[in-house]
């Protein structure tokens, strides 16, 4: 089973942001309009995701609607 095709909106930063999930029901990820890959951070918010050195997605210091992602972002998923 794929993820719902259908995008969410976040309001973060007084920003509204556009969210989507991909993968299915054993391997799922969010992105931005743009394919970058988002994490919730631990307080709650989201930000670009970078890849932990045992494959699993972790939040980075840029937040989506208040930074630029790394490219490294872009099309990353879980391992």
């Amino acid at each position: 089973m794929t993820a719902s095709p259908h995008s969410f909106l976040v309001q973060q930063f007084n920003e509204t942001i556009t969210l989507k999930i991909n993968g299915d029901e054993f391997t799922h990820w969010i992105t931005d309009t743009a394919d970058f890959t988002v994490v919730r951070d631990d307080s709650g918010l989201y930000s670009y995701a970078e890849l932990s050195d045992d494959g699993k997605l972790v939040p980075s210091n840029e937040k989506v609607g208040l930074s630029e992602p790394k490219p490294s972002s872009h099309h990353l998923h879980p391992k």
